[in-house]
């Protein structure tokens, strides 16, 4: 699977995960087309733990976004955060992925910039992350 990105909101989540002391969150929503999943918008939602190392997406937020996104032709593919470490998957990461296995999980590093993307399919899946 491939993950595109427009190169401007990829810098924007970025350049607030390199400025921000909590883990950023937020929901990726845009369209998946057979092995493609085009991101179209990035919303932010606030981190409930306000922590550093942990996050939680304000459910009253979640709900409120996910009602937005029933009425247009495009869905939650997926969440991104930040991570104050490399760009990779934690423990915790996986518990929550194993939930989630038809999203795509954005994961930016608050030390370098860098970007992944990962899917779970019964275990951790990189997958390519294009930016358009």
């Amino acid at each position: 699977m491939i993950l595109e990105v427009k190169r401007n909101h990829l810098e924007k989540i970025r350049a607030e995960a390199l400025k921000t002391r909590a883990e950023l969150c937020g929901f990726i929503i845009g369209r998946i087309e057979g092995n493609k999943a085009l991101a179209v918008e990035f919303r932010r939602a606030r981190n409930v733990l306000n922590s550093a190392i942990r996050f939680q997406i304000d459910p009253q937020e979640f709900l409120r976004v996910l009602g937005e996104v029933e009425n247009r032709t495009m869905d939650i593919i997926g969440f991104y955060h930040s991570h104050p470490s490399l760009a990779s998957p934690s423990a915790e990461d996986e518990k929550f992925m194993s939930l989630w296995p038809d999203k795509i999980w954005l994961i930016v590093s608050s030390i370098n910039g860098d970007a992944r993307a990962f899917v779970y399919k019964g275990r951790i899946e990189e997958i390519r992350l294009k930016e358009i």
